[in-house]
């Protein structure tokens, strides 16, 4: 399993390289998220490829995919072939005094690491040989999180196509600040639970509860900064009433 693990770090560590590498051509380093979900894809799938495929692996593989390809080409064709920068990345850049391009560097391989970490439910998924209730649990639950995570991106970028720099709060962003987060959480925990009925498989809900981490103290909280320096009180007010992650009613102004 360390074999299999080290040889995914390898191919991760090229693809966060190629990233930096367009990085410094399109001096856009939000590049780095497509990079992302297509890294942890391509461990996942690394993970699954070393033994023989069952039909239930094969359709936890397509699941990963879907999920993978999905976001990727998302985040390409609304942020980067426009040319929107990222401010996630501008703000993490501000921090830095000198030799950003090498700061972003090791940041890519950084994230790299993570992708490993979040793709280790396939480690255990690759075990798997029938179709158990764990598993059927685990579908229900990947496949409502990429229709989720689907509508809330395009209820995103429908709203700022027709309010320019507006707080976006219809929709699921009505009842969450971040549904997008949500719901990614949401799929990698699915993928955690089909592991559940394997020897060790609980170790792969480290990619969900990682994931939240990183969402609840580092990405949710940056994002929230640029948006308060953007939309100031009226972003101020949607913290106040809207939950930050889980999706709840909104809170009455009192």
């Amino acid at each position: 399993m360390i074999k299999l693990i080290l040889f995914s770090w390898f191919w991760v560590i090229i693809i966060m390289l190629l990233t930096w590498l367009i990085y410094l051509w399109r001096n856009n380093p939000g590049i780095v998220d497509v990079a992302w979900s297509l890294a942890i894809m391509l461990a996942g799938l690394n993970y699954l490829f070393s033994t023989p495929m069952t039909n239930i692996q094969t359709m936890l593989m397509l699941l990963l995919m879907i999920w993978g390809l999905r976001l990727a080409g998302y985040l390409l064709l609304t942020r980067i072939m426009p040319g929107k920068i990222e401010k996630r990345y501008l703000s993490l850049s501000e921090q830095w005094q000198n030799s950003k391009s090498w700061r972003y560097l090791i940041n890519y391989q950084s994230q790299g690491i993570l992708a490993v970490i979040i793709a280790s439910p396939f480690l255990f998924i690759r075990q798997l040989s029938h179709v158990s209730f764990w598993q059927i649990c685990a579908i229900i639950l990947i496949i409502a999180g990429i229709i989720g995570e689907i509508i809330a991106d395009q209820q995103l970028q429908q709203f700022k196509r027709q309010y320019n720099n507006k707080v976006c709060n219809v929709g699921l962003w009505y009842y969450s600040r971040h549904p997008n987060y949500f719901f990614e959480w949401m799929i990698w925990l699915g993928f955690g639970i089909a592991a559940l009925s394997v020897n060790y498989g609980w170790i792969g809900l480290i990619s969900p509860a990682l994931l939240l981490f990183l969402m609840l103290t580092i990405t949710g909280p940056i994002t929230e900064r640029q948006s308060i320096k953007s939309r100031g009180k009226a972003y101020l007010d949607y913290q106040q009433s809207t939950s930050m992650f889980f999706p709840l009613p909104p809170k009455r102004a009192s």
